[in-house]
């Protein structure tokens, strides 16, 4: 199976963008430094190492871009980068496998340099795009909506931590925290639609969902 990307629910290979390289995608972000303590009389330091918090996941794409002509390659460049320019985060999915995708809450973090060679026959262009994940870590789960009766996705949570609820469709539930907390979201549409729980999910004391969870952690 060929590895497919999406951005917000639509294929890259729409805008005529392609995907040569990918970084980050699975890297686990680096470690926040914990409280560090250097005594003088004592060899090296004391580190708090109590709990591991992660800094922002960093992702990168090396991207090139093709047209037929040079207008077609202008429109389709504009129409992709104001694809990404959109306030709030974008949805970044990619499938390695069919049935469990890797979902990512991102932004552009830098500006996108497009080179290319001018040409009166087919065109292609190269960029990078640096995207910035904030919420390195999550729970993810599938909800198929058939219909009124399977409208709904209800998460209930128990955490001490605020968690955000990213529902796939563009809604978004922010600080969930508490004891048995039942974060709700009815789907319009029908289809299929992947939420993502993000924040401290290790320390989620319980979770239940009338979906299905397809990654605990990722």
């Amino acid at each position: 199976m060929d590895v497919t990307y999406y951005l917000d629910g639509v294929d890259l290979k729409t805008y005529g963008v392609y995907i040569s390289k990918s970084e980050g995608l699975l890297s686990r972000p680096r470690v926040k430094p914990g409280i560090r303590t250097d005594w003088a009389d004592y060899h090296g330091e004391v580190v708090d190492l109590s709990q591991r918090v992660y800094e922002a996941r960093k992702i990168t794409l090396t991207c090139f871009i093709t047209a037929e002509n040079k207008e077609s390659f202008i429109t389709k460049a504009n129409t992709f980068l104001d694809a990404m320019d959109l306030p709030g985060t974008r949805r970044l999915m990619v499938f390695v496998d069919p049935t469990k995708p890797l979902l990512y809450e991102v932004y552009l973090a830098e500006g996108v340099e497009l080179s290319n060679a001018w040409s009166d026959d087919a065109m292609v262009g190269t960029f990078v795009l640096e995207l910035v994940e904030p919420s390195p870590l999550k729970r993810v789960v599938k909800h198929i909506r058939t219909g009124a009766e399977t409208a709904t996705l209800t998460v209930t949570v128990t955490t001490t931590k605020m968690l955000d609820i990213y529902w796939g469709d563009g809604a978004v539930t922010r600080n969930v925290t508490g004891a048995a907390q039942a974060a709700q979201h009815t789907y319009t549409t029908n289809g299929t639609y992947y939420a993502v729980v993000t924040g401290n999910i290790d320390e989620i004391g319980a979770f239940s969902t009338n979906g299905t969870v397809l990654w605990t952690k990722l």
